[in-house]
């Protein structure tokens, strides 16, 4: 619940990631940190991010938003109880993103599309077609489909 607060309220917050879309999402790097050895090493070690306030990354910021969501919460809300063919591909995305910055969202979110894929043919085509198409997908996903 503290971090839900945190989350909520960026008064406190010491970074800002911006997406490719340039949207900024403000958030805290020893909670980042905490939870991936990705974060843990940009922002906190000796690279330059960990000196300025706003970090570039490449990731459009809705995936970035579902990354840091994840860190502070454990849940990923884009990741509910339905699934809606359009959102196959932004799934997919998160999974990416969760394996590049080594969080552990990638196990939830492929779980979570293991679980959603067995429910319809279609889906499971959806998924496996973006899946092929957006680079880096972690092999545990395309092996759901």
């Amino acid at each position: 619940m503290a971090n839900q607060n945190l989350l909520a309220n960026p008064d406190f917050s010491d970074v800002t990631l911006q997406g490719t879309d340039g949207e900024k999402i403000q958030a805290h790097r020893i909670l980042l940190a905490a939870r991936s050895t990705f974060f843990r090493n940009l922002l906190l070690g000796d690279f330059n991010e960990a000196r300025v306030p706003v970090v570039r990354l490449d990731f459009e910021g809705s995936i970035l938003r579902a990354i840091v969501e994840y860190c502070y919460v454990d849940r990923v809300s884009l990741c509910g109880e339905t699934c809606e063919p359009d959102l196959v591909e932004t799934i997919v995305k998160i999974a990416v993103a969760a394996d590049y910055f080594e969080c552990r969202c990638d196990t939830l979110v492929t779980k979570w599309a293991c679980e959603k894929i067995n429910t319809s043919p279609r889906l499971a085509w959806n998924f496996l077609m973006a899946a092929e198409t957006v680079a880096g997908c972690p092999h545990r996903i395309r092996n759901c489909a």
